[in-house]
């Protein structure tokens, strides 16, 4: 529908459409809560350490030292920390907090029958509570994830730490657009794009946007370049590569969305070598295996996000312990009154649920030729609640792809830590060394149970013990 009086449409999107919605539509609330109950020194003594890397094994009980939001030292006799807050943690196991670097921290997690706004500090803290200690936002509302984020850090309460891609790119109604349109008619459609996405092509030009990107705060680049559903347009190559060259000059590196072989290749071809997902659409080929680890690519498969999407297909919700821990109560009951109800987008849906074997191969298979795959888990999206994610990421890497326990943790840990620093120049996160942030999980032997890995018996975070509640 469109007014013949532009000033008409700017009154109903500015102020009565708000207005309506916040009367109307539900905003996700926490169930849980986190507070600092530590500032000086912390002393974790009889501790057992999986630093962070596969290849090192679990140390004997020792003692870390944090100081000023770091690891001051390891093993040194605590008779000479007489001004720690000691901790006997009785032999249980230290690890890196896990990194998650594909997050949407102002999405709520709904079903598509419950409309609802999402909430940063509800994600966040849902984040935090599952021992996710640093986030990677790479699709929000750009205004309130910057405003929140600030407020968020005001406040001084405990939080992950948060980096985010600004607004994203797509194709002109590419995906996410597609999805958007098919759910929201005008002009929460219209809306929910203006302030998520700039679609391309566009008559600015590139570098503009994403310099200004970059003053919202931006570390990264995001670029859609996947066709989700299949008939949803896609980028086009010449647009992704002034892009990507735009991104380089401005001093961003991209990650890219994928689903086949044939966007990796165009994404190669352009110069992008972080991608989010893996291909599931087909079985990719030597041929492109063989050049991801020659072009040392990094892929984050996300496939507890697909697993969902099949659940989703047969109209299916598993939600563990934690998660109806974390989950709102009334998105918890939209998604049991949505069972047997058939999607909007249910082709697709039934298309994830059909190739999912193709995904678990594909990982295995980049896996098996050294290609370094990390873990991460698109949430919150549909049937995946935030915070718990990473863990059931982990879970699928070691019962689906072949890994060892200490492989799947280190792609949760280590591996996004170092890739932090390689591309955004932030050292020290992912591990559990003298230097090191102090960011440390204390959990009971995970090493013959990963279900472990969600009993938290000690979080630290930037050098602060974090007690967690239940409301």
């Amino acid at each position: 529908m469109k007014y013949p009086f532009p000033f008409l449409r700017f009154v109903l999107q500015t102020f009565f459409i708000p207005a309506l919605l916040m009367h109307c539509i539900h905003r996700i609330e926490s169930r849980v809560s986190l507070q600092y109950i530590s500032n000086g020194d912390l002393c974790l003594n009889n501790t057992r350490i999986f630093n962070g890397d596969a290849t090192r094994p679990i140390s004997a009980p020792t003692t870390i030292h944090i100081s000023k939001g770091r690891i001051a030292s390891i093993g040194l006799n605590i008779e000479t920390l007489k001004n720690c807050m000691q901790i006997d943690t009785k032999g249980a196991i230290a690890l890196p907090g896990f990194i998650d670097l594909h997050t949407h921290l102002t999405l709520p997690g709904s079903p598509p029958s419950m409309p609802a706004f999402g909430s940063l500090k509800v994600n966040a803290t849902n984040f935090l509570y599952a021992g996710v200690t640093t986030v990677l936002d790479l699709y929000a509302n750009i205004s309130e994830l910057i405003n929140d984020t600030n407020a968020l850090i005001a406040s001084q309460n405990p939080a992950p730490r948060i980096f985010h891609a600004g607004k994203a790119f797509t194709a002109n109604n590419g995906h996410p657009a597609f999805i958007i349109n098919a759910y929201f008619p005008w002009p929460f459609n219209n809306t929910a794009k203006e302030k998520t996405l700039y679609q391309l092509p566009v008559k600015e030009n590139l570098k503009s946007l994403v310099l200004e990107n970059k003053k919202y705060g931006a570390t990264v680049t995001k670029v859609f370049i996947d066709a989700l559903p299949q008939e949803a347009p896609v980028i086009s190559k010449a647009d992704l590569k002034e892009l990507a060259y735009a991104s380089k000059q401005v001093g961003l590196p991209v990650f890219a969305h994928i689903g086949s072989e044939r966007n990796i290749n165009d994404a190669l071809d352009a110069g992008i070598k972080v991608f989010v997902h893996a291909p599931y659409k087909e079985r990719i080929s030597d041929k492109i295996v063989a050049r991801l680890k020659r072009e040392k690519a990094v892929i984050m498969p996300t496939m507890v996000v697909w697993q969902s999407v099949a659940y989703a297909s047969r109209a299916e919700t598993h939600f563990n312990k934690l998660d109806r821990t974390l989950i709102d109560p009334e998105v918890y009951f939209a998604y049991q009154e949505s069972k047997g109800q058939r999607a909007i987008l249910q082709h697709w849906y039934e298309l994830v649920d059909a190739n999912q074997k193709n995904l678990f191969e594909n990982v295995k298979r980049m896996k098996e030729a050294g290609i370094e795959i990390l873990a991460a888990s698109d949430s919150p999206n549909l049937g995946l609640i935030s915070g718990g994610g990473i863990i059931k990421e982990i879970e699928l890497l070691v019962k689906k792809c072949d890994y060892s326990v200490f492989e799947a943790i280190e792609a949760a840990t280590l591996k996004p830590g170092r890739l932090l620093q390689h591309t955004l120049g932030i050292p020290g996160l992912g591990k559990i060394e003298t230097g090191a942030q102090a960011d440390i999980l204390v959990v009971p032997d995970f090493t013959k149970d990963l279900s472990k890995l969600y009993d938290i018996e000690y979080l630290i975070v930037n050098g602060r013990q974090v007690q967690r509640r239940n409301k």
